[in-house]
């Protein structure tokens, strides 16, 4: 599970940046973002900045703590997320759908990037040398992306 968060908040017209503590982060992100453009929150223990700085901020997050451990939710995906997690964009059809059907659709139109990228998250949790690994698992998974990549990316199925 990614441990930093950046999500972007229309109420705010900006990105709240959840992160564990780095001087270097913080240092970066002082030279970076001017005072007017940032915000810290002790209470929530988040930065909040503006709109603008969404992109920097991100590539400050991969820059110390990897892509893998970033979670960034831009303006779009935020609104979508929050439609979805009312019900209110979500068809109706894909309500009565079976829950197979909803998966391989999510997986036709996810991009093969961010398919890897949920792939290795998942293996470097999963993985029998972690303290909370399990082998079976991720012998399971590794056989699902493999057919995954190998049958549905690689093919030029998806719009990837």
């Amino acid at each position: 599970m990614p441990q930093i968060k950046i999500i972007y908040d229309a109420s705010v017209a900006g990105y709240k940046v959840r992160t564990p503590y780095s001087k270097d982060f913080v240092d970066t992100l002082h030279q970076l973002i001017p005072v007017a453009n940032r915000m810290w929150d002790p209470v929530s223990k988040t930065w909040t900045v503006s709109e603008a700085f969404g992109l920097p901020i991100r590539d400050l997050c991969y820059r110390i703590w990897g892509s893998s451990s970033v979670m960034f939710f831009d303006k779009t995906a935020a609104a979508q997320a929050q439609a979805s997690a009312s019900g209110t964009n979500v068809p109706k059809v894909m309500r009565t759908t079976p829950l197979d059907e909803v998966l391989l659709t999510f997986v036709k139109l996810l991009p093969y990037n961010a398919a890897r990228r949920a792939y290795l998250v998942a293996a470097t949790e999963l993985h029998p040398d972690k303290q909370n690994g399990d082998s079976s698992k991720m012998s399971a998974m590794n056989s699902a992306w493999t057919r995954i990549e190998t049958d549905f990316y690689k093919k030029g199925v998806s719009n990837a």
